[in-house]
């Protein structure tokens, strides 16, 4: 997920970036509509923009009415962000090809919700992109590299041979169960990670792979505290060491919504998230 923040007060952008990386996405950064367009020219994919009205060189009104006559950006979606919330602002800011207005000042929730709506994300999507961010973070400030990410398998089954497997059990809105798989190597470098930023020492000689992972997850569940949104994802969340495959053997009717790998010099994460009805 790409949002590209137009505004020129470097306060307002921080308070997004926050939201939009809590949320498991890219902020893409400018301080005038001319910044923004230049941006906007050498990234192929931004799936989103948050507008301020009122800014130099030009103003968000004429961001809007150029964006409009350009078929290459037309339609990417607009939340206009600004002080001026009078009627006819509104209006006009619709009219000119904003799908969303949002008001200053505004809360991280305020600004949550209007991402939701304005990309339609569901809750779905929404728990995938979070714990997408929790195995991101993690991953790049164990290794200290950029993490890519790849598409894997969708059958639960195809686990790698030989490589950990752990699960979390949210209980929300939907049931869902996130599964996580790694090689030993990545489970005893993350595990390392932890320790060293919450404990200030190495694993103890001897340590279990189910302690290992389960390390991992609490260190997930700790970046999902930190950027819980409060849009109905305050779930309790369950976390399990080591387990076997068939644990997952059921006759409930259940969908595969996320099957991504996560890679980063020799460390590799597999995440899988599935929700039963």
């Amino acid at each position: 997920m790409n949002i590209l923040s137009v505004d020129d007060v470097l306060v307002v952008r921080k308070i997004i970036k926050r939201v939009v990386e809590g949320m498991g996405g890219n902020l893409l950064e400018a301080s005038s509509g001319m910044e923004a367009f230049s941006i906007m020219a050498s990234n192929d994919k931004i799936d989103l923009i948050l507008l301020d009205w009122n800014m130099p060189q030009m103003d968000g009104f004429e961001f809007l009415s150029k964006k409009k006559n350009d078929e290459k950006y037309r339609q990417i979606p607009v939340i206009m962000v600004s002080n001026e919330n009078e009627k006819d602002k509104v209006i006009k800011a619709i009219q000119a090809g904003a799908s969303n207005y949002l008001s200053k000042p505004f809360s991280e929730e305020d600004l949550t919700k209007k991402i939701v709506e304005s990309l339609g994300l569901g809750y779905e999507s929404l728990l995938t992109k979070f714990f997408s961010g929790a195995v991101v973070r993690l991953m790049e400030y164990t290794s200290g590299t950029t993490v890519t990410e790849s598409k894997i398998t969708d059958e639960i089954t195809e686990i790698t041979p030989g490589w950990l497997f752990g699960q979390a059990l949210v209980i929300g809105q939907k049931k869902a169960v996130v599964l996580i798989s790694m090689d030993k190597d990545t489970a005893g470098n993350l595990y390392t990670a932890v320790c060293k930023k919450n404990e200030g020492g190495s694993p103890p000689p001897g340590v279990l792979m189910n302690q290992i992972l389960d390390a991992f997850f609490n260190k997930v569940q700790d970046y999902l505290v930190e950027t819980n949104t409060k849009i109905n994802l305050t779930a309790p969340f369950y976390f399990g060491g080591a387990i076997e495959k068939n644990y997952y053997s059921t006759q409930m009717t259940k969908t595969l919504t996320a099957a991504k790998k996560y890679s980063s010099g020799d460390m590799n994460v597999e995440l899988r998230i599935v929700y039963y009805s």
